[in-house]
């Protein structure tokens, strides 16, 4: 899913998030989270695409799937259920507003990038792509 897409989402959940908790921290992480996670694609362009970065080249790589492996590290269900727990075992307006974030961006991402992208249903689970060794064509369904 592209960066606008998941901004003006976030705007909204954390718009509807302030509304009921009138929580800055729990909407501003919320909001922070949603469109933040997708750093991970940045550190997998430097370690992946032997390419010198710009903003051009990096959008190309991530757009048009150039790349031939990828982590995604904070794009994992298994990352969300940590974040799950620590926000069940302390009480934080910053953990909920992490869990509501990266929740909205995991979520949108699954129905939006599984069809365009042809991934795998298991593709956000860290454990699957640490399996098949982050490589593109065992993460993508097969032709």
């Amino acid at each position: 899913m592209n960066t606008q897409a998941h901004i003006i989402t976030s705007v909204a959940l954390a718009t509807a998030l302030y509304t009921h908790s009138h929580s800055i921290a729990e909407s501003a992480a919320c909001f922070l989270t949603g469109v933040l996670i997708d750093l991970d694609h940045l550190i997998d362009f430097y370690l992946f695409s032997g390419e010198k970065f710009s903003r051009k080249r990096f959008f190309s790589w991530c757009l048009e799937g150039r790349w031939q492996k990828i982590t995604l590290l904070f794009h994992s269900y298994e990352i969300y259920g940590l974040l799950f727990l620590a926000s069940f075992f302390f009480d934080s307006a910053v953990l909920r507003g992490l869990l509501w974030g990266a929740g909205l961006h995991l979520v949108l991402d699954q129905v939006a990038n599984s069809m365009k992208y042809r991934l795998s249903p298991w593709f956000y689970l860290l454990g699957f792509r640490i399996a098949v060794g982050f490589r593109k064509e065992r993460l993508r369904l097969s032709s």
